[in-house]
């Protein structure tokens, strides 16, 4: 899987989730080697979360090295 494969699919699964009323990616950088994304939201009961991840391509695959969120209800 390459980087932007992997960070297109996070953003899919923020797209599915039934949990995730709207969200907006707020930065979204991804060169060969590595990616990052930024993504603020609402969830259905009200809530606000913001998540960041950071990947790297190691060994013919993109994995994650580091993420944090923020959620608040």
């Amino acid at each position: 899987m390459t980087i932007h494969d992997y960070l297109e699919e996070a953003i899919l699964l923020l797209t599915v989730s039934s949990v995730v009323a709207r969200f907006q990616v707020v930065k979204k950088r991804e060169i060969e080697t590595d990616g990052y994304l930024r993504v603020r939201g609402e969830l259905v009961d009200e809530g606000f979360l913001e998540i960041s991840m950071y990947c790297q391509y190691v060994e013919d695959a993109a994995h994650l090295a580091g993420y944090r969120f923020h959620w608040q209800d």
